[in-house]
């Protein structure tokens, strides 16, 4: 459009045709995302989150996928705030946004069993 007659009537009108095809979605958003199950001596569901979220302009039409990747069960200890994994948003194979994610709480690592010597002779320490 540069050179031609009426061309910043033609950059606005390419503007509002554009913008008009594209909504901003709010696709991910900062905070929960799901949860993950943690093994110890006891199974505890713990909420996983991300402190970034994702805004995009897209068409209806857009295959959008957001994935969590990351182990399905998990053994303790974990931590509070330590990384479970990440968050990607992808559009047609493609991956726009990918972010941490970390564990809401933590778990403690199981208390060792008492092998059989300690069980027939107690401690020895």
């Amino acid at each position: 459009t540069l050179g031609a007659p009426d061309d910043w009537n033609d950059h606005a009108a390419l503007y509002r045709m554009g913008f008009a095809r594209f909504t901003q979605k709010t696709i991910l958003t900062s905070g929960k995302i799901s949860s993950v199950t943690v093994a110890g001596e006891e199974c505890h569901d713990v909420e996983l989150y991300v402190q970034e979220g994702f805004d995009f302009f897209t068409a209806d039409s857009d295959n959008i996928e957001v994935r969590l990747n990351g182990p399905q069960l998990v053994y303790a200890p974990v931590k509070a705030g330590e990384q479970y994994g990440t968050a990607c948003v992808r559009i047609g194979g493609k991956t726009l946004f990918e972010t941490p994610v970390y564990y809401r709480d933590g778990v403690a690592a199981p208390e060792k069993p008492p092998t059989l010597f300690e069980k027939l002779f107690g401690k020895t320490r």
